[in-house]
């Protein structure tokens, strides 16, 4: 069967932003015909969106492929300067000091970190790992089935997965145009570089355009800002009340204001339970006034997948009570790791539209929260401990994409109790603190906040397709 339109999807949050937001219907009203390739296409979950919309669902063959393998992990060694990225330095201590893999993969820790020195300083060196990922990214099954499908054009989210570099490789061997649309700001600086690089791209906004020309050379006409589709829903009207269903779910009063905190995964933030805990006893306390409260929402790393850390939950159990909530995310049972449920993003967009202020550790909850006019405060410190670099929160300060957001203003960065109770106390006297700053940031990281990502996104991929069809190459 061949489609216009065809996705590769191998994690939640990429099929979060397509097929939870309004992309397909667009494409759709445009006349395109759309197919998904993804490992779940046999769940339920998607088999009634794909339904709705008038999807065809392909299975993605090789599905051994979505394992991380050995030589997944330690790729980045081999295609980037880890001297130069903060992000995949502290990945790289992470891997050396588990405890699981200490005795058994230490020496070959130390060993790829010394060859990617070499790598980078020694040019006759330089083309080894090419001609490897090359070799790597070969398979059979895809070829064939991309063959057979023979999509117009072929969407990558998250060009550094495996499957999807497989994918894109296939694609690119036989001639098929391809597309990146990519899930998060993060993409490019944090995750090490794409194994195979679309030949088009959809930019969140000026920051992620800029970042495409800088480090993979694509040049202007490759690629179209077009926002971020499922942030529409931020700007469209929904049920106003609905955020009060949430609080009388979760045992808060709707007469009376809360704050938002939005957990990360205790992979990147092992002590910010304590923060959480901390800000809980405050609450309780009425130290931010009698009436205050607090919801707490757990990010999906936090309670499924390879990085979840159970002994967190029942600590979040221990302090909701009269003036503390958790808001736990909606995630179906599914062959992808954190695969929403359609249903918890208007949520969560309503408890950021009823909260005071919202409070996270380096997370996309920062632009949530923005988009919602929200004041932002950020918990960069590691409670009362003093961890190593590679493992405290303080790290993220370096990472290329959160200094960015960060030099805006737009947010306020905390480095102790202290400063998150000042911080707080700030942004409830005046939450007009910082408005400027927020919306600055907001226009240079996903662009127009109108509501209208979707529109632009199936426009710019009808655009690619007619290109694609009439011959023009990028």
């Amino acid at each position: 069967m061949s489609v216009d339109i065809c996705y590769i999807i191998a994690q939640g949050f990429s099929l979060r932003m397509i097929l939870h937001s309004q992309i397909v219907p667009h494409l759709r009203a445009h006349g395109k015909t759309i197919g998904v390739v993804t490992p779940n296409a046999h769940e339920e979950n998607i088999k009634v969106l794909a339904a709705e919309y008038g999807i065809a669902l392909f299975p993605a063959r090789g599905d051994q492929q979505t394992q991380t393998t050995f030589y997944d992990k330690v790729r980045p060694y081999l295609t980037e300067d880890l001297r130069q990225n903060y992000a995949l330095r502290a990945k790289h201590h992470l891997f050396k000091h588990a405890r699981q893999k200490r005795a058994k993969n230490l020496l070959v820790y130390y060993a790829v970190w010394v060859l990617n020195f070499l790598l980078f300083r020694i040019p006759l060196l330089a083309s080894l790992p090419r001609r490897l990922e090359r070799r790597r990214l070969h398979c059979p099954k895809i070829q064939t089935q991309l063959a057979e499908m023979r999509p117009g054009l072929l969407v990558a989210t998250y060009p550094v997965n495996p499957l999807e570099a497989r994918y894109l490789h296939a694609a690119q061997g036989l001639g098929i145009e391809t597309v990146g649309q990519l899930l998060s700001w993060d993409n490019i600086t944090s995750k090490g570089r794409f194994a195979a690089v679309p030949h088009r791209f959809l930019a969140w906004g000026p920051i992620m355009h800029e970042e495409l020309r800088q480090h993979y050379n694509v040049s202007p006409e490759c690629v179209v800002e077009t926002g971020v589709a499922h942030f529409d829903m931020y700007t469209h009207t929904t049920r106003d009340d609905l955020f009060r269903e949430i609080l009388t779910e979760i045992g808060l009063s709707v007469q009376k204001p809360y704050i938002l905190f939005g957990m990360s995964s205790p992979l990147f933030c092992p002590r910010e339970i304590d923060v959480v805990e901390w800000l809980a006893d405050q609450i309780n306390a009425g130290v931010f006034g009698s009436d205050m409260q607090l919801v707490v929402r757990p990010h999906p790393q936090n309670i499924q997948g390879n990085m979840m850390d159970e002994s967190w939950l029942p600590r979040l159990k221990a302090i909701a009570g009269a003036r503390v909530g958790i808001q736990y995310p909606l995630l179906e049972k599914s062959k992808l790791a954190w695969n929403m449920n359609r249903d918890d993003l208007p949520r969560l967009s309503r408890l950021f539209h009823g909260c005071c202020l919202s409070i996270n550790s380096g997370s996309t909850f920062s632009i949530d929260a923005m988009l919602h006019g929200k004041p932002v405060i950020m918990t960069m410190f590691d409670a009362n401990d003093q961890l190593p670099w590679w493992r405290s929160v303080s790290r993220f300060i370096n990472y290329t994409h959160l200094s960015k957001l960060i030099s805006f203003g737009g947010v306020r960065v905390t480095r102790s109790f202290g400063e998150l109770g000042q911080a707080v106390a700030t942004y409830l006297k005046d939450p007009q603190t910082d408005e400027a700053q927020r919306k600055e940031t907001c226009a240079n990281q996903v662009g127009p906040v109108d509501g209208g990502a979707s529109v632009r996104v199936a426009e710019a991929l009808c655009l690619y397709l007619s290109k694609t069809n009439s011959g023009e190459k990028p």
